[in-house]
């Protein structure tokens, strides 16, 4: 009789995962769906594109990238912790000047 031959299993090698830590940062309106719900469509459509331009803006300045926007909100990956944070703060800053400079009145707030 013939020796039965053993059958060695092989191994699976799973492809080479690359990883890195990121800071993740959400910005969205403060107030959005109060303010929403009193707006005509064609000032919160204005809201928006605003938003939009200056959130997008600040997160390429300080090299993040928007994951997803959702809704009224924007989350964003930063590969530094400190960029993260300067670009809150500066998005701070900027609608808060941005708020000023066109007499809205306190309108246009974020939480990031």
């Amino acid at each position: 009789m013939p020796k039965s031959k053993k059958k060695t299993a092989k191994k699976k090698t799973l492809p080479h995962k690359h990883s890195e830590v990121l800071t993740v940062m959400m910005v969205d309106l403060c107030s959005y769906t109060e303010l929403s719900g009193r707006m005509k469509r064609d000032n919160l459509e204005r809201m928006h594109d605003i938003f939009d331009e200056l959130c997008i803006e600040e997160i390429k300045k300080y090299h993040g990238d928007v994951i997803k926007k959702i809704g009224d909100a924007f989350l964003s990956v930063f590969k530094s912790p400190t960029n993260a944070l300067l670009c809150a703060t500066e998005l701070q800053k900027r609608f808060r000047r941005f708020d000023k400079e066109n007499d809205l009145q306190g309108l246009l707030k974020i939480k990031a």
